[in-house]
């Protein structure tokens, strides 16, 4: 920047490409979904309940975009499937279906405050993977996703998160080397258990805020009455299965008990 050169850091967001198939020459949708637990308007699916909305999970990472009298670059960071924390190369051709969308752009000294967090959180992970060599997929969801470390750094950043799903482990980060880090990992709501996530969250992760280009089919229409429901206050959750289940057999006890108590009840009046 001190040599005339701009820098732009972007926070990008797209569908996640986990398979990037193709068939006969042709792109073929891979979106892995997971369930929001929020319902949506006017569906039905089992017992009258109404379906829950599918999201495809989301892929969130730094971009750096340099241009200037000796340097032109595009460089990304992101934790990645295989276990890296890591600056990377740009040189990979999306499929049309994955989007594409900058929740954020800094510039100036925000550029630079969010190189050294990113830069720390390197190191971090770093630290992490020697200490626990072990962990499967090098850390992959024990030490969190892709979404996890850019949703700190936006929280640190903006006040905020707005990405899901968040799956960082907060005991892990405990190494004192990394107090900053740990901190701001800790920080941002986890989805292994407690509340479900919130809409800000579902609809911040997507990578586009036109419903119109999501080429997935189907997922246009049910995020259209999802958002409309969630701006005019009507938003409803779901069960999830665990809840559902338990719901089953809290039923199938009661009516058990209920068969006993009634038979019960006929024995004693024969006598």
């Amino acid at each position: 920047m001190a040599t005339g050169h701009s820098v732009d850091v972007y926070d990008a967001r797209y569908f996640a490409n986990f398979g990037h198939f193709h068939y006969k020459g042709h792109d073929v949708m891979m979106p892995f979904f997971v369930d929001s637990q929020i319902a949506i308007p006017g569906t039905k699916h089992g017992f009258g309940s109404p379906r829950s909305l599918l999201v495809p999970v989301s892929h969130a990472e730094y971009e750096w975009e340099i241009r200037g009298p000796k340097v032109n670059a595009d460089v990304s960071w992101y934790f990645g499937i295989d276990g890296k924390a890591e600056f990377r190369t740009m040189d990979t051709l999306d499929q049309a279906w994955v989007l594409g969308r900058h929740a954020h752009v800094y510039r100036d000294t925000d550029a630079v405050e969010v190189t050294r967090l990113v830069g720390k959180m390197t190191v971090a992970y770093l630290h992490q993977h020697l200490r626990r060599p072990d962990l499967p997929f090098g850390g992959y969801y024990a030490l969190g996703v892709c979404q996890d470390g850019v949703a700190a750094i936006e929280r640190k950043m903006t006040g905020d998160d707005t990405l899901f799903p968040n799956t960082a482990d907060g005991a892990l980060f405990d190494d004192p080397r990394d107090a900053e880090v740990n901190a701001m990992i800790l920080a941002i709501p986890k989805d292994r258990s407690g509340a479900p996530p919130s809409p800000e969250r579902i609809f911040g992760s997507l990578p586009t805020t036109d419903f119109g280009a999501i080429t997935i089919p189907g997922l246009a229409a049910d995020l259209e009455v999802v958002h409309a429901a969630w701006q005019d206050g009507s938003l409803e959750r779901t069960q999830s299965w665990m809840e559902k289940m338990t719901m089953r057999l809290v039923g199938a006890t009661a009516l058990i008990a209920l068969a006993g108590v009634v038979l019960w009840r006929r024995r004693r009046a024969k006598r």
